[in-house]
């Protein structure tokens, strides 16, 4: 057994926020009147709590880690998240392998187009920043 490593090229950008939203949501189902309290009279259960959620198309758990036309990139022991598109991944190259060489990006790749779309599909959800540079980030994974 050793080491092995995955790398990948994606072309987008670092977000400034998580994919998640804190939403509150009333845990007993009791008709109450208004009022301020915090637990419920009928059954004792605590009236509101509050849950983390994806944003609204984007699945965590997704195995191709696609969210909508765009890839992301997270890893669990960071709280980044890269969404972009991913021209370049190399997956499971072991240090026995010895892998080198070059790989081609796209060169005509419209950054300006692609920063629009994102835009376009990062703000309705809170995400975009317009400070937001669209850059090549190289991420790499050993285990």
């Amino acid at each position: 057994m050793g080491v092995s490593y995955r790398v990948k090229a994606l072309i987008g950008v670092k977000l400034t926020r998580s994919p998640f939203v804190e939403e509150t949501v009333r845990v007993c189902s009791h008709d109450l009147p208004k009022g301020d309290a915090a637990f419920c009279p009928k059954c004792g259960e605590k009236l509101w709590t509050v849950e983390t959620k994806p944003v609204a198309g984007y699945d965590p758990d997704s195995m191709d880690n696609f969210w909508g036309p765009f890839v992301v990139h997270s890893h669990d022991e960071s709280e980044d998240y890269y969404v972009g598109l991913c021209p370049v991944e190399l997956g499971d190259i072991s240090y026995a392998e010895n892998q080198e060489g070059s790989y081609e990006l796209p060169t005509l790749l419209d950054i300006g187009k692609l920063a629009a779309e994102l835009k376009e599909f990062l703000a309705p959800h809170g995400l975009w920043d317009d400070d937001f540079k669209v850059k090549l980030w190289v991420i790499g994974n050993v285990g």
